[in-house]
């Protein structure tokens, strides 16, 4: 679950700010993140990340989540899981148009190699995100998990795409520019274009701060399948980006 937080932390959240949700259905999805954060499925590594989106939760509005319950072993608890996925399927039905919901919903059936399930949310945040090239690959990875690697591929040429015209409207100075331009990155990983991603990895190292060094220089070594399964995450984000 820990590389589909990565990924998810580099989604321009102001893209769906503009979306009020449903109060009870922002409850329902408070009460499932409570449940996946109590569920001690989530390492030190990841507890930062989810911290990071907490503090864009925060700037949008919405109830952070206390850390006090995380442990640090990882015990594979699935029922915290498929608990936290009724309520968010109840969220959903609530506000249909709630990203926040559906992108928790299909981290946690990813987490539970429910990737038909998955696939449908993952729809859904594309329906609410078109244009959005992370939401984009995300769901080609999810393809290519559930054995459909030929959708993949065709899911990461879109988002490619939409990644670069992304990169094309926006400053060097925005702050979501870095982010794209590591997730372009990977998706060029993922259509086998390895030395124009380590290309574009090794200029984002030369610039970057100390913490963000750590992430980019493990990324250029990650394979395909490191990606798809985030087994060399140590590099994950320590500090929250800068706003």
């Amino acid at each position: 679950m820990k590389k589909l937080l990565i990924l998810l932390l580099q989604i321009p959240f102001l893209a769906c700010s503009q979306h009020k949700p449903n109060p009870e259905a922002i409850k329902l999805n408070d009460s499932a993140v409570e449940l996946m954060m109590a569920s001690p499925v989530i390492s030190n590594e990841d507890s930062s990340i989810l911290n990071e989106i907490n503090i864009q939760a925060k700037q949008r509005g919405e109830r952070r989540h206390s850390r006090n319950k995380l442990k640090d072993t990882v015990i594979n608890d699935e029922s915290q899981y498929k608990k936290a996925i009724d309520l968010l399927n109840k969220a959903t039905q609530i506000d249909g148009d709630y990203f926040i919901a559906y992108l928790n919903k299909m981290g946690a059936q990813t987490h539970l190699k429910l990737y038909k399930d998955a696939l449908t949310s993952g729809k859904e945040m594309t329906r609410l995100l078109p244009n959005d090239g992370t939401v984009t690959q995300i769901v080609g990875m999810t393809y290519e998990r559930s054995g459909d690697t030929l959708t993949a591929m065709k899911y990461y040429n879109i988002a490619l795409t939409q990644l670069d015209r992304a990169l094309a409207s926006m400053s060097i100075n925005n702050k979501h520019y870095n982010n794209i331009k590591a997730t372009k990155a990977e998706d060029l990983v993922m259509l086998n274009r390895i030395p124009e991603a380590q290309k574009i990895l090794q200029e984002l190292y030369n610039t970057a701060d100390e913490n963000r060094k750590e992430l980019y220089k493990d990324q250029m070594t990650w394979t395909r399948n490191d990606f798809l399964n985030g087994s060399k995450s140590e590099g994950a984000l320590t500090e929250p980006a800068k706003k």
